[in-house]
């Protein structure tokens, strides 16, 4: 059974909203098949709870080169949420939204978005992200964590409602381009990564 914790109070200063850059990949690129290997590494020593230390890749995936594809974002553009659901008395979820706007649409952008959403879709578990935040903070989504049984789960983003192109309807004010949604739902709070963007094993073409 789960025990309780205290909870201390935070001691860093300040803090800015919004995210910086995410790296993305489709769930089935990580190893999962061989003997004695885990698709992903887990720091249980540094911290009192378990972060992602690394992600093991599956050289043996079908049609792909395995490795994280990177998304970079304007400034004042991006973000996630992680919102608790209450489904019946008793039990709770979260819904993880990441979401971005981009503005001008054209046609550069659009290829790049089906391409995106074509491999989101193909991928059977869905995308793992890795998200960088405004305060260098790393957070792995569409993964989680069980504590206390000492085991993982993926709960990969798959392209969700609020999805859009639009031209807009005010010409100085409103958006003309996109509004791209990822989403998932897993049980509890997103974990974070404790590595940092130079360990973060990306796709070579």
């Amino acid at each position: 059974m789960p025990t309780g914790v205290n909870i201390t109070k935070s001691t860093l200063c300040g803090g800015q909203g919004g995210i910086n850059k995410l790296w993305y990949i489709c769930a089935d690129e990580l190893d999962n098949s061989t003997a004695g290997q885990s698709a992903v590494t887990l720091d249980n020593s540094t911290y009192s709870c378990a972060c992602v230390a690394s992600f093991n890749l599956d050289a043996s995936a079908p049609g792909s080169t395995p490795g994280f594809r990177y998304i970079q974002f304007e400034k004042d553009t991006a973000f996630f949420t992680n919102t608790a659901n209450i489904p019946r008395a008793g039990a709770y979820n979260f819904t993880t939204t990441v979401q971005w706007d981009i503005n001008r649409m054209n046609i550069e952008t659009r290829c790049q978005l089906d391409c995106l959403f074509e491999y989101a879709n193909c991928c059977s578990e869905g995308l793992i992200m890795i998200v960088k935040d405004n305060n260098a903070e790393y957070h792995v989504l569409g993964f989680y964590y069980y504590q206390s049984k000492a085991e993982y789960s993926f709960f990969g983003l798959t392209v969700g409602a609020g999805t859009q192109q639009q031209t807009g309807t005010v010409a100085a004010t409103d958006i003309n381009g996109y509004t791209v949604a990822l989403t998932t739902t897993v049980p509890g709070l997103i974990p974070q990564y404790c590595g940092n963007e130079a360990s973060i094993p990306v796709f070579a073409p």
